[in-house]
């Protein structure tokens, strides 16, 4: 039997669904807005506030845009392969559809530290059979 019928089997739809702490949240969020900014529309920034991290970000926002946009897409491309991944694990897991659905956007939207949760809870119940 393949794996995931093994951990299905004789159970029953999971309801489980967990949050990262809201540090995570806050830090990738406002990692991805600075990006975008710069990415996007470098000219809003008040380089000459943030010191030496501004100036840089002002290098890379008007010398390396392409380099930039690049980064951009490949950064939400690794977010949407994570939340497939959570979806496969969701799936294995028999966790109920609308927790799948939580865990599949929260995973897009923050990745790794969504990514954790689930696969220990899927380790767990690995070793558990």
């Amino acid at each position: 039997a393949s794996n995931r019928s093994k951990m299905a089997a004789g159970t029953q739809t999971l309801h489980y669904f967990r949050i990262p702490s809201l540090y995570y949240w806050i830090m990738l969020h406002a990692s991805m807005g600075l990006f975008t900014v710069v990415t996007f529309f470098p000219g809003i920034l008040p380089y000459s506030y943030l010191g030496a991290v501004g100036s840089f970000l002002y290098y890379l926002g008007y010398n390396h845009h392409t380099s930039l946009v690049v980064g951009y897409i490949a950064a939400w491309g690794a977010h949407g392969t994570e939340a497939l991944y959570v979806w496969s694990l969701c799936k294995k897991l028999n966790i109920t559809e609308a927790d799948t659905v939580k865990w599949v956007i929260q995973t897009f939207l923050i990745g790794f530290p969504s990514t954790l949760i689930i696969r220990a809870k899927f380790k767990a119940v690995q070793k558990k059979q």
